[in-house]
């Protein structure tokens, strides 16, 4: 992660399904070098979403889950906030759970193949993709990181 000197309010670090060891690391472990950058700035750490929930009987991959939380681990012993798409939890930097938003990504389809339950089969890409947000996805995510923020600047 490389940050950038200057007078920065927030920076969001976020790790994703791609992103593997020792790429975690890296992402994660830039925070001190943030800090550094941005002395002022709030850093807050987001973990990865999952393109499908836990809606019906579909389960989130355990690689996901335990990149979730390996992040949450990792930002309460940075002491910023941690943002848990994955369960909707939203962490002080104790690790406090200040509220919970529900999975961000629930059911099992997306808009080439719906499943009839959650929000995947309007908010994940086609068949050839099926991972990526659409863009009414991205437009969900970007409400539920503002209701997250909200929690957070509230705390």
């Amino acid at each position: 992660m490389a940050a950038v000197e200057g007078d920065g309010d927030a920076e969001l670090v976020q790790g994703g399904g791609s992103v593997v060891a020792p790429a975690q690391e890296v992402v994660f472990d830039g925070v001190p070098e943030a800090f550094g950058a941005l002395p002022n700035a709030l850093i807050i750490l987001v973990g990865g979403y999952s393109p499908t929930g836990t809606w019906g009987t579909y389960t989130i991959p355990a690689s996901l889950v335990s990149k979730d939380t390996w992040g949450r681990a990792r930002a309460t012993t940075a002491s910023v906030p941690f943002i848990s798409p994955i369960t909707g939890d939203v962490l002080a930097p104790d690790g406090t759970v200040l509220g919970n938003l529900g999975p961000w990504i629930t059911g099992s389809g997306h808009v080439t193949a719906t499943s009839g339950f959650g929000n995947a089969d309007w908010a994940i890409g086609s068949s050839t993709d099926a991972v990526h947000p659409t863009d009414q996805g991205h437009e969900h995510i970007a409400h539920m990181m503002f209701d997250a923020l909200e929690l957070i600047l509230a705390a």
